[in-house]
């Protein structure tokens, strides 16, 4: 697989990454612990809640979306690569270009899209059967992520142009991790292992 160029970081952008890492993992914890909530309710106080199965449900696809917009921006999507690795680094760039520009254009496709389907449950007032719960919820995750998803695309698109491809094989830089706490502790660990010069 060839690595990933990464974006060049400024203030906002690692402000606006490593908040949505945060609200990722936040949601994410926060499905778990009401998981385990729900459990303990039915199984050992025989007294289900109801309502905590769609805000369970809601969380895990915001989560999706996000986490989508999170790959986009790192450049992580899965591809098949096996013929575009053994191109020359120009025709590699384009190649890499191309989807990227096909992954802008679907955003770009399916954000209005979204809007519609959000306004729409916004403005019937459409809720759950369990828990009453606003359906807008759950469809602004696809517009909210799209969007990010479009955004962060058009940013590797930029990245692509200016820096080009690295080499088929050469090692993926670390990920960055000053000014991003929630940067991981394997990112943080590769950064330890760089060779010093």
């Amino acid at each position: 697989m060839t690595p990933p160029t990464r974006p060049r970081r400024g203030s906002f952008e690692a402000t606006a990454v490593s908040g949505v890492r945060w609200l990722l993992g936040a949601l994410i914890l926060v499905s778990v612990a009401l998981n385990v909530a729900s459990v303990v309710a039915r199984y050992v106080f025989m007294s289900p809640i109801f309502w905590i199965e769609p805000i369970i449900i809601y969380m895990m696809i915001w989560s999706v979306f996000l986490g989508a917009a999170l790959v986009t921006w790192d450049d992580r999507h899965l591809n098949v690569d096996i013929v575009s690795a053994t191109m020359p680094g120009p025709v590699r760039v384009v190649a890499r270009v191309a989807a990227m520009v096909a992954l802008v254009v679907t955003a770009a496709l399916v954000v209005p899209q979204s809007w519609e389907a959000t306004t729409l449950m916004i403005r019937n007032d459409q809720r759950t059967a369990v828990g009453d719960l606003p359906l807008a919820v759950p469809h602004a995750a696809l517009l909210v992520g799209f969007v990010l998803i479009l955004l962060a695309g058009l940013a590797r698109i930029v990245v692509l142009v200016r820096d080009g491809v690295p080499p088929a094989g050469a090692p993926e830089p670390p990920a960055p991790v000053d000014g991003d706490p929630a940067a991981s502790a394997i990112g943080r660990a590769a950064a330890d292992r760089e060779p010093r010069r």
